[in-house]
């Protein structure tokens, strides 16, 4: 089953799709969601009028998020050699997960002294490469969550985190809640 919030994770080979949403518009549009999903679930009466107002409501709220990450970038960035190198980076980024891809690594990688690599990485992308890498690895780790057929300590190792403590701090980090929580979270919105 697809995760009904696939709409707020970075897609890892064209990240510039993502919106920049401060964690009270992220909270926001998610409950969003959950109501649209509950409404198209009991469908009582004028549940597509419910909808509709709140589809409305996620239009305005992401629209007021600001533009997407490429529109913000400078106009010096914006560059077709700039975008097309950090697409290039971006997808060995979703293929390379395991803990020994570091910047340094990356930078090697692609002929780049690891300075300039990040400092790049940071004005294309607006975070870190730590960052990134963190939330990267979260979002599959999420993927495989919700699948729900591997053990956390499974996902955390081929999601490329070192230790299950690491997974549990970064998923932490990034969703406010351990994983295991998330789960829990996730069969009992299921169940309703």
């Amino acid at each position: 089953m697809q995760n009904t919030f696939d709409i707020f994770n970075y897609n890892s080979t064209m990240f510039f799709n993502k919106l920049t949403l401060s964690p009270e518009n992220q909270k926001n549009l998610e409950e969003i969601v959950e109501i649209i999903v509950q409404e198209f679930k009991r469908k009582e009466p004028c549940y597509e009028l419910c909808i509709i107002s709140q589809l409305i409501r996620f239009v305005a709220i992401a629209y007021r998020s600001g533009d997407t990450y490429r529109q913000s970038l400078p106009q010096r960035e914006r560059t077709y050699a700039n975008i097309t190198r950090i697409e290039t980076i971006l997808k060995y980024l979703s293929a390379h997960l395991e803990p020994e891809t570091t910047s340094k690594v990356v930078a090697e990688y692609f002929f780049l002294n690891q300075s300039y690599f990040s400092e790049y990485f940071k004005k294309m992308m607006g975070v870190t490469f730590t960052e990134y890498m963190r939330e990267l690895r979260v979002q599959k780790a999420v993927q495989l969550l919700d699948a729900g057929e591997d053990k956390i300590i499974d996902i955390a190792l081929s999601c490329g985190f070192s230790s299950v403590s690491a997974f549990y701090s970064a998923f932490s980090k990034v969703h406010g809640m351990p994983p295991c929580k998330y789960i829990s979270q996730k069969k009992r919105n299921l169940s309703r």
